[in-house]
Order: structure tokens, then sequence, then C-alpha cells
């Protein structure tokens, strides 16, 4: 499951990763409060150099791949640092995202 939403072998082996077990100030969930996971595109040369250049087909997956390259955390990712922060769980992030 882990190597299914991206963790490496090396990241696997260096992390904790935690299950939610409850308790009664969460009501048994196991989580008390929120994290976001979140996206952010930041318009680069490079990525306004791709959507000037497609005319009237953008192709999102071309300016997804640059903006990865530039840095961009996708939501699977940024959730995957939050799993390794201990604030959420393999079973949550995979329930909210998609494949990156």
């Amino acid at each position: 499951m882990l190597k299914g939403i991206g963790f490496n072998d090396e990241e696997i082996k260096n992390n904790t990763f935690y299950k939610a077990v409850g308790c009664e100030k969460c009501f048994g969930t196991g989580y008390k409060g929120r994290a976001a996971i979140m996206e952010a595109l930041y318009f680069s040369k490079d990525i306004k150099r791709i959507i000037l250049e497609s005319g009237g087909e953008i192709d999102e997956e071309k300016i997804k791949d640059q903006a990865v390259k530039n840095g961009m955390l996708t939501l699977r990712a940024s959730g995957r640092e939050r799993i390794m922060s201990g604030l959420t769980t393999v079973e949550e992030i995979i329930a909210i995202t998609v494949d990156d």
C-alpha cells in the first residue's frame, strides 16, 4: 500500500507510519482537527510558454509534469508529507486523493 501511493524503499525504511486508534476525545476516529493537503500551481516561464504554445489544445499533463519539475507538490505528494509527519494515515490519503 505504501509503494502504491508513491513511497520508495528508503522512505518506508526510515519513517514510522501510524494508524488511527481513536479515543473518547476524537469519538473513536483517531483524528482530532483537520490537516490540509494542497496543490498550488505557480506560473513559471516554462509553464507560461507551454500554455501559450498549446493554442486551443491545452496539454494539462504537460503542464503538471513541468510544475512537478519546478517543485510543485501534487495532492498525493502533499499527503505523503502529512503521513511522514504523523498528521494522518495512509488510508486517509488514499481515500481523498487520486494517483499522481
